[in-house]
């Protein structure tokens, strides 16, 4: 197992502090008042009438199945069902409390709750792999599928982890028990809302892309999903116009 530092990525020296402080000064003016507009909207997705479902976001099976054209990686998945988890450069054995292991840095914390884990045990194959895959989510709905809390619920964490449960739905969930499938569409749809009231949160580039693209798989795939379709586009057209250049490239490649 690699050695964990166990303040790794739980305290910031005062010079980081003040060059973070200086970095941020340092921004457009357009970018700090969305940087400030995410903010204020991270508190009120803290409160509860945020983070009611989408209209009729309830059922047992998705509207739209997409599908995933990207493999896993086998091996990670394997390592899972032995209790060991590889994110970020840094594998921590039965990690505990699962979700929140003291020492876990924040890019390790932000793979874990961004679900991409289930194209790996798919990978990996076998009816252990898909059980694993049903426990892990249902116990991340019992602890954290309601209420706003970080990193789980930050933007770019909820889109990979909506597109991932998506994406991977016909592999772990189309056959579970209709209170797992049930339970998952729910939050999806209040995950899919809470994402799209925080765009464009402070994100540029590829990572708004992302976040965009969430939103409209969650639009086409979720039932009572439509009411985002409209913001969803919104954004979708504007960054387009915004980050894809002459020769059809995005502006970060």
């Amino acid at each position: 197992m690699a050695s964990i530092d166990p303040t790794a990525g739980t305290h910031e020296t005062p010079d980081k502090k003040r060059s973070m402080i200086e970095r941020r000064r340092s921004l457009p003016l357009s970018h700090r008042l969305m940087r400030l507009r995410y903010a204020l909207e991270r508190l009120r997705c803290r409160l509860p009438l945020p983070q009611m479902p989408l209209p009729a976001c309830r059922g047992t099976a998705l509207v739209l199945q997409p599908g995933d054209s990207w493999p896993g990686e086998a091996a990670r998945g394997r390592d899972l069902l032995q209790g060991q988890f590889r994110f970020a450069g840094r594998t921590i054995d039965l990690p505990e409390p699962l979700w929140e292991p003291a020492g876990a840095s924040d890019a390790w914390l932000a793979a874990l709750h961004g679900f991409s884990w289930l194209r790996d045990l798919r990978s990996a194959g076998g009816d252990g792999a898909r059980r694993l895959a049903r426990d892990l989510t249902r116990d991340w709905l019992e602890r954290y599928g309601e209420l706003w809390s970080a990193p789980a619920w930050e933007p770019t964490v909820l889109a990979r982890r909506i597109l991932a449960c998506l994406t991977q739905y016909e592999y772990f969930a189309a056959t579970a028990e209709p209170a797992l499938q049930s339970a998952l569409i729910e939050s999806l749809g209040r995950q899919a809302r809470c994402l799209q009231r925080q765009l464009p949160a402070g994100l540029v580039g590829v990572d708004l892309l992302a976040a965009i693209k969430a939103i409209l798989f969650a639009a086409f795939c979720l039932p009572g999903g439509k009411a985002l379709r409209v913001r969803g586009e919104t954004l979708l057209l504007r960054e387009l116009r915004r980050q894809i250049s002459d020769d059809g490239g995005q502006i970060e490649r």
